[in-house]
């Protein structure tokens, strides 16, 4: 038969790819804010001496 069938490991390849979606982005997100972090506390320190 040739009849599509949603398997068990389908289901997991696709949740699997969501969470990397979600944590890519949650990363990117952590990433960004660091950075804007370390650069506030740069433009900080050269104020500063």
């Amino acid at each position: 038969d040739r009849t599509p069938r949603i398997t068990y490991k389908d289901i997991v390849s696709y949740i699997a790819l969501i969470i990397i979606n979600i944590l890519r982005c949650i990363f990117c997100v952590y990433q960004m804010y660091i950075f804007e972090a370390l650069y506030n506390n740069g433009i900080r320190r050269i104020k500063l001496f």
